[in-house]
């Protein structure tokens, strides 16, 4: 799917990878299924990982109850991946904390998707272990001044923390309330409900630390994307919207040119920058959706670039995230060149932030011009019109998670 990620040590806490870093069994699957090009490093000394991981939503299952289910819990053979916790959603979608001992990462599944992960370690947390997270993270270093965010689609909340850490405020727009609460209790993210402690259904919204952490951090609403945006508007308007939701398929409804004008219009400041997450393909005759998505998105605003989360020919008939920035001024990525940012790692996430404007892809004079797509005539929503895209990222997902795990979840396959 993607180029595999990898942990980069911190130059003010370790110093760089031993020559004599070995390779894990975990690649040994991985490289014979013919998915995963690259090893999973470890070694005592840099505690590197490579994880090879397109951002893998697949379809929703409704099974499970809200809460830990004990049954659930128990790691399977004797393995090192076990379920922390199961819960179902006001939607009856099924969401897990599924931890790998052996990559050392945590992961969030919804129902028979991957929709998020975070290493284990405390001084790798602040690495995106999915290579689409570290690009989408890159907006930091837009030649702009950022100061207020909107997110729609939270996932493990990656991404808002990231940008939260440095000092830039992030309100999140999620559907699940499940998703919401495991990625509070298990991957850190603080949903402002409360000191971010305890879990969100013991929070209070109208206490007063609930209040200061929103006016510090930003806040979160449960909605569906299109419903919130359509109801209301930003007061004030956003520098950066960012839309991820992602959910097995790339939901139509939100791909079209008249949300892309309502974000535009309603809720980014003059200038604001819309960034964008697709999963398809960049080039043969399956890119065309990628193309059309693309070209709705240059309907609306005056400069719209996309990227692949990987090198052009890494996997290039494979999907990937494919992150489009579009504004009506132009903008520019100053990544730094200093501290962790000078020779990096390759394949970590600093590495991918330096890299990522070499993959771009999706260029408008590439081919002929994609179609606008309408809330009239959406082709995302016509049957079978992404199943190439959907069953990739299903045989991804269960190389990532082994199958007796989906199946202790009461996952079909």
């Amino acid at each position: 799917m993607q180029k595999p990620r990898q942990r980069h040590t911190h130059r003010k806490v370790q110093g760089t990878a031993p020559a004599d870093a070995s390779v894990d069994a975990c690649s040994k699957r991985a490289d014979a299924s013919g998915w995963w090009p690259a090893a999973f490093w470890k070694g005592p000394a840099s505690s590197l990982v490579v994880l090879g991981l397109a951002v893998c939503w697949m379809t929703w299952t409704s099974l499970g109850s809200h809460g830990q289910n004990p049954a659930r819990s128990q790691e399977a053979d004797g393995d090192a991946v076990k379920v922390l916790e199961t819960a179902e959603d006001a939607h009856g979608h099924l969401v897990a904390t599924v931890s790998n001992q052996e990559l050392g990462v945590n992961f969030l599944t919804f129902g028979s998707s991957i929709i998020g992960a975070q290493y284990d370690q405390a001084e790798f947390k602040d690495q995106a272990a999915f290579t689409g997270f570290a690009v989408q993270e890159s907006i930091l270093f837009v030649n702009r001044s950022l100061r207020h965010v909107l997110q729609l689609g939270l996932g493990a909340g990656v991404v808002a923390s990231y940008l939260r850490s440095h000092r830039i405020q992030v309100d999140v727009v999620e559907l699940s309330d499940a998703v919401l609460y495991l990625a509070e209790k298990h991957f850190e993210f603080n949903s402002c409900c409360e000191d971010g402690q305890a879990a969100l259904s013991a929070c209070d919204p109208a206490g007063p630390s609930a209040a200061a952490c929103r006016a510090r951090q930003g806040s979160s609403k449960l909605s569906e994307a299109r419903s919130f945006l359509v109801r209301q508007e930003a007061t004030p308007r956003y520098d950066v919207v960012i839309s991820d939701v992602f959910n097995g398929s790339n939901p139509g409804h939100m791909h079209s040119v008249e949300v892309f004008a309502r974000l535009k219009d309603h809720w980014l400041i003059p200038g604001g920058i819309l960034v964008l997450n697709f999963v398809g393909f960049h080039r043969g005759p399956s890119s065309q959706l990628s193309f059309d998505v693309a070209t709705t998105l240059r309907a609306v605003f005056q400069v719209a670039r996309c990227y692949r989360d990987q090198g052009l020919e890494e996997e290039p008939d494979m999907a990937a995230n494919l992150v489009c920035f579009a504004s009506d001024d132009d903008f520019r990525f100053n990544v730094p060149q200093s501290g962790d940012f000078s020779n990096p790692i390759p394949l970590s996430s600093f590495w991918v932030m330096q890299e990522f404007q070499a993959w771009e892809v999706l260029k408008p004079l590439t081919r002929t011009a994609g179609r606008i797509i309408q809330d009239s005539d959406n082709e995302l929503l016509h049957a079978g019109a992404q199943s190439q895209i959907e069953l990739q990222l299903r045989a991804h997902a269960r190389n990532l998670i082994p199958e007796h795990v989906w199946k202790a979840l009461g996952i079909a396959t």
